[in-house]
């Protein structure tokens, strides 16, 4: 991580601390999705659209297409 900072979306950092948020906001979303908690903010995919672009292929590879967080609006 350049500069030391966490935040994943930092100038400069790579796709790997992209990735890492990338699980991470799955893990969050589909957690508050199947314990019937309302999701915090909009769902990551829902965002810009390199998120949407990501999601895809991640939940297909590792989650063999099952997707439980809602449809963008």
């Amino acid at each position: 991580m350049r500069g030391g900072t966490f935040y994943a979306f930092q100038p400069g950092n790579g796709p790997g601390e992209y990735a890492a948020e990338l699980a991470v906001r799955h893990y969050r979303e589909h957690r508050a999705v199947l314990r019937g908690e309302k999701l915090a903010d909009k769902p990551f995919k829902c965002g810009p659209a390199p998120n949407g672009a990501a999601w895809k292929p991640f939940v297909d590879e590792f989650w063999a297409g099952v997707d439980r967080v809602p449809a963008c609006p």
